[in-house]
């Protein structure tokens, strides 16, 4: 049996413990689920699951990352109606937000983007959660959060880079990290 179990959070969901994400960050029924992680927060990024999130683009991909570190991350990709896209870093220490900076995105990257997203089969459940099953253990590990907001979807991905995520989940979340120029940040992957 793969290790690795895709689970459907769709209407009604029994949460353990209550999601300490802000309410306005992430959709109230993705939080409902348990999902959102209270480090995401700090990092001062705007909410994509509001429709109005894609006035200017025609759409928008972030990656948030932390956990077992003080540090954690925001990779954010823009691409607006025209096709161009531009990335977004930021990182906050545990204290405050200690790089904010824009990077260039090619057109390139943004297809390997996109192509490793598919091959990944991210965002084609909503909201989706890759969670262990019930006889295993994962001691510490980072979280990983991926959203995606098209002009008519918003669609969200989460699971634990160390016990939960597969290869090809984590090989989006280090193609965004090598985008925004910060392949170091793999170290934080399996």
């Amino acid at each position: 049996m793969n290790r690795r179990a895709l689970v459907c959070v769709a209407t009604l969901v029994a949460v353990a413990s209550p999601s300490i994400a802000a309410p306005d960050l992430f959709p109230k029924d993705v939080i409902d689920a348990g999902g959102g992680a209270g480090f995401a927060e700090r990092l001062e990024e705007p909410a994509f699951w509001p429709s109005s999130a894609t006035n200017q683009y025609r759409q928008r991909v972030r990656l948030f990352i932390g956990g077992h570190t003080v540090n954690s991350w925001g990779i954010r990709i823009d691409q607006n109606n025209s096709g161009k896209a531009f990335g977004y870093f930021v990182e906050h220490d545990g204290k405050k937000i200690v790089e904010d900076r824009r990077f260039r995105v090619s057109d390139a990257d943004l297809a390997e983007l996109q192509r490793l997203a598919e091959e990944a089969e991210l965002w084609t459940i909503y909201p989706q959660f890759y969670v262990m099953r019930e006889d295993e253990v994962c001691i510490d590990g980072m979280m990983i959060i991926l959203e995606r907001r098209t002009a008519t979807n918003y669609s969200y991905s989460e699971g634990n880079a160390q016990c939960t995520l597969g290869r090809s989940q984590l090989a989006v979340a280090a193609k965004m990290m090598e985008m925004a120029g910060r392949p170091g940040l793999k170290s934080l992957l399996p």
